[in-house]
């Protein structure tokens, strides 16, 4: 069994690598969801949100937003509020207290 999620095109790849020896493929394709932001948002909010939303499920949702488009004049501050929420987000066993109280940066590879 090989699940994928991807993009239409490395589908094409996966389905015809799995097709000689038939294995059953599941796969989600089509690419991601953008996060639109208007100039009117609340982007520290917002962006935090996106960032998060982007790491559920380690990003292979068809759905997770992470195509991030805002006006030009906003880049700067969203890549800055998008950094800071990126190093903020710790990773590992969320069960283990461990890796409640440590940064990311000082984790092993998950």
């Amino acid at each position: 069994m090989i699940s994928f999620t991807g993009s239409t095109r490395a589908g094409i790849v996966v389905a015809s690598a799995a097709a000689p020896t038939v294995k059953r493929v599941t796969q989600e394709l089509g690419g991601k969801s953008a996060n639109i932001l208007l100039h009117d948002a609340d982007l520290e909010s917002a962006v935090k949100e996106g960032v998060q939303s982007c790491f559920r499920n380690t990003g292979q949702s068809c759905n997770a937003p992470t195509r991030m488009l805002v006006p030009r004049s906003k880049m700067a501050e969203v890549a800055s509020i998008a950094k800071r929420a990126a190093e903020a987000t710790k990773s590992g066993d969320p069960f283990k207290r461990w890796h409640q109280h440590r940064s990311a940066r000082e984790q092993s590879p998950v």
